[in-house]
């Protein structure tokens, strides 16, 4: 009973968002056999990782198992939308830090990124801008900064690919927070 449920539910998302990873073992192991893979086909490899996102289906359980939860121990509304809130901004920074560290990190050697110019400004150890972890609390900071509309200019954009994706990250993150103020007061 439960394999011919799990067949007819998860077993589709499930398969899908492996097909990605098959595919890039057995074109890796094409490629070391041959002649090795160019950027091109690195980048077509890294985009059909984004099937994996069909998992995110599964969200729909955890909110309904959240509901009963919450139900059942009687916690207030209010309590309970405050922590939603939050979730929702941490979330929303956190993505917003992956795309821009993102942004500086994918780019070519020679083109001049935020990294470069806050190095530039800032100096510091070179470690703080080349480990990814410290790139990510840098990033995280300008999603901080960015999303509270507070923009203290330290961290700027350098070129115009990386304006648009501020521009993008600003009315996205701006749209949030005035939602999140809204509700916050209404609650």
């Amino acid at each position: 009973r439960i394999p011919w449920r799990y067949l007819t539910s998860w077993f589709l998302a499930d398969s899908l968002s492996m097909l990605p990873g098959v595919l890039e073992l057995l074109h890796g192991l094409n490629a070391c056999l041959y002649n090795g893979p160019s950027e091109m086909e690195i980048q077509k490899m890294r985009l059909m990782r984004v099937v994996r996102l069909a998992r995110l289906a599964r969200l729909n359980n955890f909110f309904a198992i959240a509901k009963k939860w919450q139900l059942a121990s009687g916690t207030s509304y209010s309590k309970i939308s405050l922590v939603n809130f939050f979730s929702v901004i941490a979330l929303c920074c956190h993505w917003m830090a992956c795309l821009w560290g993102g942004v500086a990190a994918q780019s070519s050697l020679n083109q001049r990124t935020w990294i470069h110019a806050l190095r530039e400004n800032k100096g510091g150890d070179d470690s703080m801008y080349t480990d990814r972890q410290s790139i990510y609390s840098m990033s995280l900071y300008w999603a901080i900064m960015t999303i509270t509309s507070i923009g203290y200019g330290d961290i700027l954009p350098q070129s115009e690919h990386e304006y648009w994706i501020a521009s993008l990250c600003m009315v996205v993150m701006a749209s949030i927070w005035a939602y999140i103020i809204g509700q916050v007061c209404g609650v």
